[in-house]
């Protein structure tokens, strides 16, 4: 249903989902232009300069992901044992890879800066063994990224860790929870009086099963009396 209406503002613990993914699209498209501006010399510098822009972009966003995701790890709740230690290592490998990319954001920045200085470097002997190091560079620590982000794949579907929603919303129940939710209390009154009644009933016979049994045993008792009493009289 198409609206114009914005969807609820998450808080910062459970803006994570919404910016991860930003970052890692730009810094993945990045390579693809670094090895155009090293193929084409120096009629590629503005692909280099597009790189840069893809690596400036991706590293800031970078920086907002990795600490809206330290605000989601102190806001998150339980999860599946075993998800704690795969929370840690998403951590460590998202911070380790946040330094490298701000290193290399810079380190490339320098390489387009260098032509500008130096005129002989303003040629294809320059710009190719430049960008295909550097594209090396940003390779190794795009496949560093490529784990962390798998670790936070398993983060939600492996072991249930969910972001915070927006306080417009309801906050889901456990299965527990929800079923208790549902519970009709009437019913369940309804239930408990039927089997209060089928116990009383069930009592009721008893008691009059016992009777039964008692004036039978007396009744078969008095015939045994009189006949002795007969016999003791001369």
């Amino acid at each position: 249903m198409f609206s114009l209406e914005m969807p609820p503002q998450p808080p910062w613990e459970g803006i994570h989902p919404l910016v991860v993914h930003f970052p890692i699209a730009l810094l993945f498209v990045a390579p693809l232009f670094v090895l155009l501006a090293g193929v084409l010399g120096k009629y590629g510098r503005w692909f280099g300069l597009t790189a840069l822009m893809l690596l400036v972009m991706g590293t800031v966003g970078g920086a907002v992901a990795v600490s809206s995701g330290d605000a989601a790890y102190h806001a998150l709740e339980d999860i599946v044992y075993g998800g704690w230690e795969v929370v840690e290592q998403h951590q460590q490998a998202a911070k380790s890879v946040q330094n490298w990319y701000v290193g290399l954001t810079v380190l490339y920045a320098v390489l387009l800066a260098v032509p500008l200085v130096v005129s002989k470097c303003n040629q294809w002997k320059y710009w190719l063994p430049a960008n295909l190091v550097f594209l090396a560079l940003l390779m190794v620590v795009n496949i560093q990224l490529a784990n962390a982000a798998h670790l936070g794949g398993r983060l939600v579907h492996q072991y249930g860790a969910r972001a915070l929603l927006s306080d417009e919303y309801d906050r889901p129940q456990p299965a527990g929870e929800e079923a208790a939710a549902d519970f009709d209390e009437a019913a369940f009154d309804d239930l408990m009086g039927w089997l209060t009644d089928d116990e009383e009933d069930e009592t009721d016979e008893e008691v009059e099963e016992a009777a039964d049994d008692e004036a039978v045993d007396e009744a078969a008792d008095e015939p045994m009396e009189e006949t002795s009493d007969e016999s003791d009289d001369p």
